[in-house]
């Protein structure tokens, strides 16, 4: 009885003392807070300092209190525009054509609440003037008809009940009958009705809590069902090390492999949580954000504790080798085949070697040594075949190392073999398969052979079918980011009736021994070149893993300066398909000075402001960029100058590249306030290698590169080797410095490539080997007249 009461009395304190805990959301708005022991209990860290500096951003309007994980709603809202899903130039339907639409999803984590539909509708005056009903249709269920009888574009606005939406849409548009009824095929385009690119839906809702579950990832951070762009929060303490760095290097390439089309960009913060989902890394009980992270080291998930429904991940480790093995554990878990996984808020980090990546082995990228079949493109979900009459293209993207290079005769070879149905209205003659590249027009492959001999095969009621063509692919159309679209243009005979468009029950095939040939390539280009770099993140890609790359941060990086770090590094990863998980990170003058010679075997990608200008003006060595206190300048070499060693002073000198533009690029930079952008060299560290400057004039400037490269029009507009971003899309590009040629060929290949850059001294040394040539048969001459002249005066001696 006594131990009972001793019991009793303890269980009556533990309640008492926890009384005035129960409602968190009342009583922790009162200034109450849970006793220490428990708040070590719940969240397994020391106790939460009350301290704002630890979050970023707080407003009144926000929504959150601190240190209490209130659930109040976190309102969702996003846009759905036609040209992001899929269909840039809108939806187009033709006389005859009975329905159209697209599809969409929405996130995994989004309750949505309110929905409407806004569609920007234009018609060609023969359609307006029938005034036909437009249905549209969300799930097979009907959201209104719309009459069209304007030809102007206007704007048409639905509602959009939530409880129609589901993960997986479809949005459907259906001309009712009366418009076909009196139907005639008609190819002319005067009879059309327009859904143009910009039109959307707009969502809002509320944002769920997701479990703490690493099995999950990459949820929360990317949802696969989720296409706008994505955002991560990476969190370090003050003074990270190269090993968190590399490590958050190393997930921003799995993360923007992940996001694919979509795109990702991150946010860095030193020591504060954001209102989000976040990331932290750093080493066991080391406290960050006022918190002092586990004393085990391994991956966890846990609730934010500043603000629900938000997750934290914790990266826990020490050395390089294991910062490694929890990344790798993160994105590709392993487990012990004895191993039971109870608890999957947290992983232990495993060993592990990595193979060292070879040249040109990125899996996104196709090989150049044999035929890759176009079934090898498909995506997920994807078919080489089309039913019925109306149909979308097929789209096979590909990506290819951007230094192929094919020599003047030099072809890629597009092999397509395909079939069209066998339809009697179908009007042979006009009808064939239409074949682009990258948005360049190829071919338009009949569907009979043509001749005269096949014509009259055909009358006599033969086969005449044409079933596969080979396609000479200029060299020129082949960039790092690729896409072959094969569309089949059925066309029907004049009497055809319209009901024929509706046969769904025929197909055109591209068959699967169809292939693209690139092994006649080679892989050899003039770098530095930024267009690489912003396509593909040549020449660091080559070798995936980067390898062979250095990359060269200020000793104190800012947020901004890692931000775009990883910003680039998740372009890698969409670029490559792979993890960069071997590059050498070093920071400030002092660690690279201890390393430089392992720089010489390096490409060298640097992130840095111009206002770390002792840093900077290192790696500038023997450049065409130098400092002028502060500011950028660009060095005008002149018709003759030695900057860089007497051989580069007369190569320019002899190939007759006096950097004519060298003059306007540094008026242009020492003019502009700010701007951000990339420059490029020749490595400090060695000639053969190149370096890539990822730079702004402030913090500011070079945060914004992330979404300039989102703009198709920017991201064309890079190249050369110096490109200046400047207000929101002005884009100028220079070539103002030295270049190497860089590709594994051969000494012949070389020249021959060097005549064709370089006509005038081509011209000079075909007059020089002329004049030689004409030389030597001359002394040849000379001797075989002198000779045959002797001949004849020693026999008119013998004969007189």
């Amino acid at each position: 009885m006594n131990n009972f009461a001793k019991t009793l009395l303890l269980t009556s304190a533990l309640v008492f003392a926890t009384q005035g805990y129960a409602d968190v959301n009342t009583d922790n708005q009162n200034g109450k807070e849970l006793p220490q022991a428990l708040q070590e209990i719940l969240l397994n860290s020391t106790p939460l300092e009350k301290n704002e500096s630890y979050f970023t951003d707080l407003t009144s309007g926000d929504g959150f209190n601190i240190n209490t994980q209130e659930k109040n709603d976190v309102n969702y809202r996003a846009e759905l525009p036609f040209d992001k899903l899929g269909f840039p130039q809108g939806i187009t339907m033709t006389l005859g054509q009975k329905q159209s639409g697209l599809n969409f999803t929405l996130p995994t984590d989004k309750i949505i609440t309110k929905a409407k539909l806004e569609l920007f509708i234009s018609a060609t005056e023969s359609i307006a003037e029938t005034s036909p009903h437009f249905d549209v249709l969300l799930n097979g269920q009907e959201l209104g008809s719309i009459v069209i009888s304007n030809v102007e574009t206007s704007s048409y606005e639905l509602n959009v009940p939530s409880e129609y939406l589901a993960q997986e849409n479809s949005l459907t548009f259906e001309i009712e009958d009366e418009l076909s009824s009196d139907c005639k095929i008609d190819y002319t385009g005067f009879n059309e009705i327009s859904i143009e690119g910009n039109s959307f839906l707009s969502v809002e809702g509320n944002t769920m809590e997701i479990d703490s579950d690493l099995t999950l990832f990459p949820l929360p951070f990317f949802d696969k069902y989720d296409i706008s762009k994505g955002s991560v929060d990476f969190v370090f303490s003050k003074n990270p090390s190269k090993e968190e760095i590399k490590a958050a290097h190393m997930l921003s390439s799995f993360l923007g492999n992940k996001a694919d089309f979509r795109g990702v960009q991150f946010k860095v913060t030193y020591d504060k949580l954001p209102h989000n989902h976040a990331i932290i890394f750093g080493k066991p009980e080391e406290k960050i954000a006022g918190m002092a992270l586990p004393e085990k080291k391994g991956v966890y998930i846990k609730k934010n504790p500043y603000f629900y429904p938000y997750k934290v991940v914790y990266v826990v480790a020490e050395s390089d080798v294991e910062f490694t093995g929890a990344i790798l554990q993160l994105t590709d878990p392993i487990f012990s085949p004895n191993e039971k996984l109870v608890d999957v808020s947290y992983y232990p980090i495993y060993a592990r070697t990595l193979q060292e990546s070879i040249a040109y082995d990125a899996p996104k990228w196709i090989p150049t040594t044999r035929k890759v079949y176009l079934r090898e493109l498909l995506q997920p979900g994807q078919s080489m075949t089309t039913n019925g009459f109306w149909h979308n293209s097929i789209h096979l993207p590909f990506r290819t190392a951007p230094d192929l290079y094919m020599m003047y005769d030099g072809q890629g070879d597009l092999y397509v073999s395909y079939e069209f149905p066998a339809e009697k209205e179908l009007n042979e003659r006009e009808s064939g398969l239409n074949v682009s590249l990258s948005g360049f027009f190829q071919d338009k492959l009949p569907v009979n052979k043509k001749g005269l001999l096949e014509n009259m095969w055909r009358l006599f009621g033969g086969n005449a079918r044409q079933t596969s063509r080979h396609i000479q692919v200029n060299p020129a159309y082949i960039y790092g980011e690729n896409d072959i679209e094969l569309y089949f243009d059925l066309r029907l005979n004049d009497s055809a009736p319209c009901t024929v468009l509706q046969n769904t029950n025929i197909k055109s095939v591209i068959d699967s021994s169809s292939y693209i040939d690139l092994s006649h390539s080679v892989h050899y280009s003039k770098l530095p070149n930024l267009s690489y770099f912003v396509g593909a993140s040549f020449p660091f890609s080559k070798y995936a893993d980067y390898s062979q790359t250095a990359i060269l941060l200020p000793e104190n990086p800012s947020e901004s300066e890692l931000k775009a770090l990883f910003d680039m590094g998740a372009r890698s990863g969409d670029a490559t398909g792979a993890i960069i998980s071997k590059p050498k990170i070093l920071m400030g003058l002092n660690d690279i000075r201890q390393h430089e010679e392992e720089l010489s075997k390096k490409d060298i990608l640097i992130v840095s402001t111009l206002m770390n200008k002792d840093f900077l003006s290192l790696l500038f060595k023997n450049s065409a960029f130098t400092f002028n206190g502060y500011e950028l300048n660009v060095y005008d070499y002149g018709v003759l100058n030695f900057r860089g060693g007497v051989m580069r002073g007369l190569e320019r000198l002899f190939s007759g590249d006096f950097r004519n533009q060298n003059a306007d690029a540094n008026r242009y930079v020492r003019t502009s306030l700010s701007w951000r952008g990339f420059l490029s060299m020749i490595s400090p560290f060695d000639d053969e290698r190149i370096a890539v400057v990822v730079t702004a004039t402030d913090d500011k400037e070079i945060s914004k590169l992330s979404n300039d490269l989102d703009n198709p029009m920017v991201n064309r507009g890079v190249g050369g080797d110096l490109t200046i971003i400047s207000g929101q899309d002005r884009v100028i590009k220079y070539t103002v410095g030295d270049f190497i040629y860089s590709g594994d060929v051969s000494t012949i290949y070389k020249i021959l490539h060097f005549a064709g850059e370089h006509i005038l001294w081509l011209a000079i040394f075909s007059v020089f080997i002329i004049m030689m040539l004409s030389l030597i048969i001359s002394i040849f001459l000379q001797k075989r007249a002198k000779s045959r002249l002797g001949e004849d005066i020693i026999n008119t001696k013998d004969w007189d």
